[in-house]
């Protein structure tokens, strides 16, 4: 898990995987739970190896407070006043069975302590397309 810097006010980018991890249909996780301690932003830099898979997706959940095991999609975007329903928040690769470099951003507002992030294909395929390296950041 990460240390937050001596300043408190950051955490340093950190390496969240150890080893290329394969998409799968189904979402799991990617890396440990993070303490965000409070972040108000959260990044993340992911090289991904796309091979087969179609519709690659990243998602980040909270947890809170983080002795439970229960996780929550965070409502992170925008919504417009008519829009009631809830649906699962992801960022999906814009071109499928390309490799790609993606730095994704994530505004907490300094209300979530642990955060878990998750990926997960539409179409895993033959030959599943991997996250090679990945990278978090946070700060106040």
């Amino acid at each position: 898990m990460a240390k937050i810097t001596t300043d408190g006010y950051s955490i340093a980018p950190t390496a969240l995987i150890s080893a290329a991890q394969a998409f799968t249909a189904d979402w799991v996780d990617l890396g440990g739970e993070i303490d965000v301690g409070r972040m108000d932003t959260f990044s993340l830099c992911l090289e991904f190896d796309a091979n087969d898979s179609l519709n690659m997706r990243v998602r980040l959940l909270t947890k809170t407070p983080k002795s439970t095991t229960l996780e929550y999609v965070p409502n992170l975007k925008p919504r417009s006043a008519s829009v009631n329903a809830i649906a699962d928040e992801y960022d999906e690769l814009d071109v499928d069975t390309v490799d790609q470099n993606k730095q994704l951003f994530y505004r907490l507002r300094g209300c979530v302590q642990t955060v878990q992030v998750q990926i997960q294909a539409g179409t895993p395929g033959v030959s599943p397309g991997r996250v090679v390296t990945a990278y978090y950041m946070a700060s106040r």
